[in-house]
Formats: structure tokens, sequence, C-alpha cells
């Protein structure tokens, strides 16, 4: 996991060994787990039974397990305008092609046809990753470690671990989503709904088609901008990602806030 300083924060509170549970039984490199670690984990998994049993023993069904600590639609204009903004996190996931960075249009003078050489981009992999704002964080972002894989439930589930355990997400802090069926996918409901017991966290979905609304949505565009500026220098999507990232300051995520909570007033 990255911040806007590089820096890795942790946190000594009694309610971080719990997060544990919520992490699916994989290894390191995101495989199922077998063997002596997946007796480990098994074994996290009894220790904290009774805990889960608790937190979801009175839910009907696996969608109504976080009715409690979410508000979405016509309610997400009042809500967010009662959150002071250090306590206002905004979480999104982004994919990243290279093919898919020319640009799609431009100027030229008047009745003469524009025309645009593509230019080289480097053959390999494309990447996914999550990103949280955080006006109290360091360079006023979070991103996960770049991924090879389409963005997943569990990815969701294990940056939402990640943030909590280093600090960036606590008790009082509202997360806003937009209606992305990774984050309200059944497979990780329950172990989402434990997650906002132990944290305090509350889940605040944005209106239904309105990525206008999410400073996330501006931090990639500001992030693919320089990554198209760079793009013809280097040879490494990684590296142009970090150098992107780089770019983007506190000042800016602050004015991405502005942005999108003031479209209320037009």
């Amino acid at each position: 996991m990255l911040d806007g300083c590089s820096e890795h924060c942790e946190h000594g509170d009694t309610h971080v060994r719990y997060l544990y549970l919520l992490l699916p039984p994989c290894g390191a490199d995101g495989a199922v787990a077998s063997g002596p670690e997946a007796s480990i984990l098994e074994q996290i998994h009894s220790t904290e039974r009774d805990l889960l049993r608790v937190c979801t023993s009175k839910c009907k069904s696996s969608v109504q397990l976080i009715s409690d600590f979410v508000s979405c639609g016509s309610d997400y204009l009042i809500d967010v305008a009662g959150v002071p903004l250090h306590h206002l996190k905004f979480m999104d996931e982004t994919s990243i092609d290279y093919r898919k960075l020319h640009r799609s249009y431009g100027y030229s003078v008047r009745g003469r046809r524009l025309h645009v050489t593509r230019g080289w981009f480097p053959a390999g992999p494309n990447y996914t990753m999550s990103v949280m704002t955080s006006l109290s964080a360091p360079g006023g972002f979070i991103c996960s470690t770049p991924r090879t894989v389409s963005n997943t439930s569990y990815d969701f589930l294990l940056f939402l671990v990640e943030v909590a355990r280093a600090g960036h997400l606590k008790a009082g802090d509202v997360l806003v989503l937009d209606n992305a069926s990774v984050h309200n996918s059944e497979l990780i409901a329950r172990r989402l709904q434990l997650f906002l017991v132990i944290t305090g966290v509350r889940l605040l979905f944005l209106p239904t088609y309105s990525p206008e609304l999410n400073p996330c949505e501006l931090l990639f565009a500001m992030m693919k901008n320089e990554m198209r500026r760079i793009r013809d220098t280097h040879h490494n999507m990684l590296n142009d990602v970090v150098t992107a990232l780089a770019k983007i300051r506190t000042d800016n995520v602050v004015n991405f806030y502005d942005h999108c909570l003031h479209r209320f007033d037009e």
C-alpha cells in the first residue's frame, strides 16, 4: 500500500487484531491458502468465531447485513453535508492501459484537419489499483499496490483492511463508494459488516451513475493525463504510475473535494 509520502504507519489499537478475520483464506500471491498457512488462518477464524456470530446472528439475509451502517441514494446529499472533511473518505478503483491513454480530441487552426501521431506505447500487462482519498493522510490519498488482475470484491475488502490497519480509516470516518458490484457483493457481506462494527466506520453510497461526485475520478484523470505526457520518455508502466502519482499533492485533492462537493450548489 502506498500513500502520498510512502510512509507506513503502525497502529496499536486493540481492535486491529480482529481485522485478520476479514481476510479471505489466500496466500501472499492471491492463491487459496493450503497446508500450514491454511491451518493458521483457520485458527484465527476459530478464535474470533463468537464475535462473528454476535455480529451476524440477527441478520436475515446477506443483502441486509450492512443496512445499519449504509446510507445511499436520496440520503446522500443530506448525510455528506454533515460530515467534517477530515472524516470524509472516498474510495474507487481504476484500470490502467496504455493503449487507452491516447488523446481522443485536439485543437487545430479552423479549416485544417488535425493529425495526431499516437506514438509508442509499452507492451506488457495492464494494471488495476484502488485509491482512497483522505485529507488527513500524507499527500491526500492512499493507493494499493497495482495489480495485474481485475478488481474483485476481495481486493476491495483487503484494501479496506490495509488502510484501517495503517490508521487511515478510523472510528467516526464516513467512507463514500460508488455502486460497483465489488462494493456490495454478497461474497464479502458478512466480513464487510464485521469490518464496520470493529472500526466504527460508516458507508455512504453515491447516487447511481454520478461519478462526477467522486474526487477519486479527478485524481485518476490527473494521474492519466500525466502518464500521457511522459509515456514516450519511459518504458515501464509501473514507473510511470509512481511518477504520475507523485505529481498529485494535498492541495490538488482539496480542490477535488471542493469541485465535487460544491456541485450540489449548481
